[in-house]
């Protein structure tokens, strides 16, 4: 019998180790957090169980005097007087509005009642805003390089797109309902955006609420907020499985027969909750629960495709892909494993003949790339797929109003552009299975010249194994160049190739920023950052700051938390601070060589909604970290400033961080031009 909860009393000993080196070298009095532990975001109050095979309902556990009642029933809903797919019967949720006897829940695993329990973790958040001067030419570049253009109108049906995301349930317009979260709402608007022309859609954006907590916390069920209607900015692994379960019904009750389903997952959890090895019985239960109503809806004909993951920043390495990601190493069930699974036996089109060598993983990851193909700033080590797709700022006009969405950089966008693509290319050519149009977009795609980090059948020795022979490739993603290389040779609804749209050239200029004016920006020189030493607290790198001024906190994207891995402890902020902060490169060199007046320029702009003081700037450049806080001082919301002379080239690996409140980062990428 395992654990419903690990603990790893071992990361405990290695920071405070940790600790104790960066004391004794005495190279920064800023405290370092230690880590976050999963234990943190596992509530007593709700659970999820596993019935032994054959049970005829959830067990309820006993009531005790001074607790109140489990409040039980099954994880997933049949609906409408359905039934619930035999794979999916067994997984039970339990949930205590006021004091909870977790005891009591337990005894039902230790009894036998149970085979299999979990707390159902608040493990599942968002992957991912210049304001009105600075949107208008990111949002062109943004759909130049997803690949938007006119897209042609045949007979076929248009493709169902899902967002499981922190929009609201929508069969239709997901794009005019921001909710509280502007995440899954701006993902909505790009995907209308590339997937719409003229009135006429290539496929139906629709939502399904995965995110619905404002805040958590993990002793009490009535101090956490929910919001159903709206939405929120985390959600539990629980959450995720029944926003699952719920589209696949919603899916399969529409007409018209044959339409085919893309599920975007731009949210993910840490492996620290469960998923990334071992058999699927030996997951968690609540990750068991989404494992098994993803192979539901991939059972049926449905398309999966989640983001890789942004790095988050803090005292602990982010590597590899988070988790459903991950599951590309995973293959999909096969026709005969599926028939366990569902009331109805599935189509056999949707599967390979047996003996065809396919690329058919459970879920398709999507991988974050700049304007030039290269990794973004904010991706995780060795956590890049096969599929990436431009995620450098994506922003668009809303479909609501005149204005902007919000301005997300990570693989989110990523995950939205490729379900996209698969969405158009699915309408055009219904009568392919979901691992044919996944080909398509790879075969379609731009190839980098890098190999992937990981892929289908890796294992701990090679994650990315070759693929018939050959090493697997990362490749850029676009909707234009799917339609195109899937259509050229015609079939199904494509139209004649005479009337296939011209796909954007790759890569596309840099978005213009020279017209923005920031009339009432502070300009700083960053000229006198030229003291340079080598800082233990900064691993190593080369730290760079006013002499006249020693940073209290010099690379605070080293010591402190930053404000996404901590979604789990409370309300997941909507934005970054400086959202489209810009970077010119400009007449960039050494600070010897450079001209009077040369180097680059550093464009931020606050968010007008941003809450707290920010401090300690600081500005890395691959092994290089700039320490601006004695140029630029403390920044609040709607402050405008423009930073020149730094020495830098552009050609780094570069972002920049904040500490906050002097308690915690942040970290905002750059636009680079």
């Amino acid at each position: 019998m395992k654990l419903p909860i690990q603990f790893r009393s071992s990361r405990s000993a290695e920071w405070l180790l940790l600790l104790l080196v960066a004391t004794a070298v005495g190279a920064s009095a800023a405290p370092v957090d230690p880590p976050l532990e999963a234990f943190d975001g596992c509530p007593a109050w709700r659970w999820v169980g596993i019935t032994p095979e054959g049970a005829g309902s959830c067990p309820v556990p006993d009531s005790r005097p001074g607790f109140d009642p489990w409040t039980v029933r099954r994880l997933f809903d049949p609906g409408g007087g359905g039934q619930i797919p035999p794979g999916l019967q067994a997984f039970c949720l339990y949930e205590n509005p006021g004091v909870a006897d977790a005891a009591a829940v337990r005894d039902l695993l230790l009894g036998g009642a149970l085979t299999d329990l979990g707390s159902d973790c608040m493990a599942i958040a968002p992957l991912g805003e210049l304001e009105d001067q600075t949107w208008s030419p990111l949002a062109g570049h943004f759909l130049l390089q997803a690949g938007q253009s006119p897209l042609p109108v045949t007979a076929g049906p248009p493709t169902r797109l899902a967002l499981l995301d922190s929009g609201a349930t929508r069969e239709a317009d997901a794009e005019r309902f921001p909710g509280n979260s502007p995440h899954g709402w701006t993902l909505a608007n790009m995907a209308a955006d590339l997937l719409c022309d003229g009135g006429t859609c290539r496929a139906d954006v629709t939502s399904q609420l995965a995110l619905p907590w404002l805040s958590f916390d993990r002793k009490s069920r009535s101090a956490s907020q929910l919001n159903e209607v709206d939405g929120g900015f985390v959600g539990t692994l629980g959450d995720l499985a029944q926003a699952l379960r719920r589209e696949v019904r919603a899916w399969l009750a529409e007409p018209p027969p044959g339409r085919r389903l893309v599920i975007n997952l731009s949210l993910g959890w840490d492996r620290l909750f469960g998923g990334l090895t071992g058999p699927v019985a030996d997951m968690p239960a609540p990750v068991q629960a989404i494992y098994r109503a993803i192979e539901d809806a991939v059972c049926r004909g449905a398309l999966v495709v989640a983001a890789a993951g942004n790095g988050f920043g803090g005292p602990e390495p982010n590597r590899g892909p988070l988790l459903p990601a991950a599951w590309e190493l995973r293959p999909a069930p096969t026709g005969a494993a599926c028939v366990a699974a569902l009331e109805v036996l599935p189509d056999p089109a949707d599967f390979p003949p047996p003996g065809q060598p396919v690329y058919r993983p459970l879920v398709h990851a999507a991988g974050a790339a700049r304007a030039d193909g290269t990794a973004l700033s904010n991706s995780r080590f060795r956590g890049l797929p096969r599929l990436m797709a431009f995620s450098d700022h994506g922003v668009v006009e809303s479909h609501l109003t005149d204005q902007p969405t919000a301005t997300l950089t990570g693989s989110s966008v990523a995950a939205a552009v490729v379900s996209a693509a698969a969405a158009a290319a699915w309408s055009y050519r219904s009568d392919l299975r979901a691992d044919e149009i996944m080909q398509t977009l790879y075969d379609g795609g731009v190839d980098l010249g890098v190999e992937a980090d990981f892929c289908l059948d890796g294992r701990r020795a090679d994650l990315c194994p070759p693929q018939g022979g050959q090493t697997v490739q990362r490749k850029r993603v676009a909707v234009c160049d799917t339609v195109v290389e899937l259509c050229a040779s015609g079939g199904g609804d494509c139209p004649d190739p005479s009337e296939l749209p011209v796909c954007p050239a790759w890569p596309p200029a840099p978005p213009d920023l020279t017209e923005v004016d920031l009339p009432f920006a502070e300009v700083v020189d960053a000229g006198d950052l030229a003291a340079t030493l080598l800082d233990p607290v900064c691993q190593g790198e080369s730290l760079a700051y006013d002499p006249a001024f020693v940073p209290a906190d010099p690379c605070p994207h080293h010591q402190y938390w930053d404000l996404a891995r901590e979604s789990w402890l409370g309300p997941q902020p909507g934005s970054n601070p400086c959202p489209n902060c810009g970077l010119d490169p400009g007449a960039a060199g050494p600070a010897e060589s450079r001209p009077q007046g040369g180097g680059a320029v550093l464009l931020l702009e606050i968010a007008d909604d941003f809450e707290g003081v920010l401090t300690d700037a600081t500005l890395k450049a691959d092994d290089v970290t700039y320490n601006l806080s004695g140029v630029m001082g403390s920044l609040k919301a709607g402050d405008q400033l423009k930073v020149i002379g730094l020495p830098v080239t552009g050609e780094e690996k570069i972002f920049l961080s904040v500490t906050l409140d002097g308690e915690r980062s942040a970290v905002a990428p750059l636009v680079v031009k």
